[in-house]
């Protein structure tokens, strides 16, 4: 595995995992996983994994939360002219050592939906790699500069794909699953 990073827009990259797996596979993984229920949205609801208990699931969440991909982010973080001023004038080095990394799977069934959001401030940025079968809108994250939803750019998904943001005043973001299938990913977030 190793982390591969594209600007989709200010403070917005895609992100790629380069699995080599197939979808297939990966489904049979999550879907002998323990779910426990976080949350409940519309008509849809959200579960997450406590324990992994798959390999190669394991091996995915150790990799996504290591030190290099640690580094990986931030210097991709640090490609974006201004991080500095968002953070107290810390330097990559100082975010480093300053920050972990966290993270969940999370099934999130038909239905689920979390509306416009930014995520807290000690959430410097977050990462979501999708495992679906191909590019999938009704599974994907929205952004928009603006709460009330201006300038939307869609992330596409993928096998191991996704996206990742700066937390900011202009990085709203909105995700949903209305396809039949659960929709199953990998947030981490970077937090202070």
């Amino acid at each position: 595995m190793k982390l591969e990073f594209k600007e989709a827009r200010k403070k917005v990259w895609s992100v790629d995992l380069n699995l080599d797996m197939s979808y297939e596979n990966i489904v049979k993984e999550f879907e002998a996983e323990d779910w426990i229920f976080r949350e409940k949205k519309d008509t849809g609801r959200r579960d997450y994994v406590q324990n992994i208990k798959s390999p190669v699931l394991k091996q995915i969440y150790d990799y996504a939360v290591s030190d290099q991909a640690k580094i990986d982010l931030i210097n991709n973080f640090y490609t974006f002219k201004g991080i500095e001023h968002l953070y107290g004038g810390l330097s990559a080095d100082e975010m480093f050592t300053r920050t972990k990394l966290r993270g969940r799977f999370h099934k999130c069934m038909k239905g689920y939906e979390l509306g416009p959001h930014l995520d807290h401030r000690l959430h410097v940025g977050t990462m979501i790699f999708y495992f679906t079968n191909g590019d999938i809108p009704e599974w994907s994250t929205y952004y928009y500069t603006t709460e009330d939803k201006k300038d939307q750019y869609r992330m596409p998904t993928g096998l191991g794909k996704g996206t990742c943001h700066i937390n900011d005043h202009d990085t709203w973001h909105y995700a949903c699953n209305f396809f039949e299938e659960p929709r199953y990913n990998l947030i981490i977030g970077l937090f202070l």
